[in-house]
């Protein structure tokens, strides 16, 4: 989802079918001046085009099928804002422009995330995964991470799930602590026994298929046989670690969900 920040400014390039849609340019790499949430922010871009979107599946599909409304979390978009370098530069030397980014974006995120639920997203599943352990300490994330996601999952009028990409096992405690419904793993976290005994009963785990390496090539006795292996130690909700590969197979998917299917019969 690249639509809310091209809404704030950033420059995208919406990809190819091999390549996912990605942030290009970034409207305040030195200061915030200026920075602000357009009054029109939901009319901008093709924000009004993924509201209709969710609007147009409730409508064919009912009730009884949920709804995911999928966004990057406010850590991403605020990186985006200002570009990655600056971000984690002012992470060290301007904590009040780092921190001013954060709470920006925090806003933003939670307006979309809501129109979402408003057009009939059941769920709101945000990545973050500049908030990973790979770019941010876990200390860092515990003091200007947490709040942020905080706010967001409290501000929020649905259900909310939380996918931060990589080994996030040095943050998972602070994670079930910013009260989403559900926490996004990859295969990357090692153990989902002990993660599970980290998380405890603050939510449930979400993943975690790896999608370049089994999801992507196959073949389905493979990914059978992780996606049962993961249910078997404790996984929640079966689900990909992390985005799903443009060139994956549909047998593929597919493959995942008939072994749900088949643990549970």
């Amino acid at each position: 989802d690249v639509y809310k920040r091209q809404a704030m400014g950033c420059e995208i390039n919406m990809g190819t079918k091999n390549r996912q849609p990605s942030v290009t340019g970034h409207p305040y790499p030195k200061d915030l001046e200026g920075a602000a949430i357009p009054a029109d922010l939901l009319q901008k871009g093709r924000i009004p085009a993924v509201l209709e979107a969710i609007k147009i599946i409730r409508e064919k599909v009912g009730p009884d099928v949920p709804i995911v409304g999928g966004m990057e979390g406010p850590i991403t978009i605020a990186s985006d804002l200002v570009s990655v370098k600056s971000f984690m530069k002012w992470s060290i030397k301007k904590i009040e422009l780092f921190e001013q980014t954060l709470d920006l974006s925090t806003e933003a995120a939670i307006i979309y995330a809501n129109a979402m639920v408003e057009a009939g997203a059941d769920i709101i599943a945000i990545a973050d995964p500049v908030a990973s352990p790979d770019l941010m300490s876990p200390d860092s994330f515990k003091q200007y991470l947490q709040p942020r996601l905080q706010k967001f999952s409290a501000s929020v009028n649905s259900v909310t799930v939380l996918h931060i990409c990589g080994n996030v096992n040095s943050i998972l405690d602070y994670m079930a602590d910013c009260g989403f419904e559900g926490l996004s793993v990859e295969e990357k976290i090692g153990s989902v026994k002990k993660a599970k005994e980290i998380i405890g009963t603050r939510a449930r785990l979400v993943g975690n298929i790896s999608s370049p390496f089994t999801l992507l090539p196959g073949p389905v006795d493979k990914i059978k046989t992780e996606s049962k292996q993961a249910l078997a130690d404790g996984v929640d909700v079966l689900a990909p670690g992390c985005g799903i590969a443009p060139m994956t197979p549909l047998e593929n998917i597919k493959a995942m969900v008939a072994a749900r299917d088949e643990y549970y019969a």
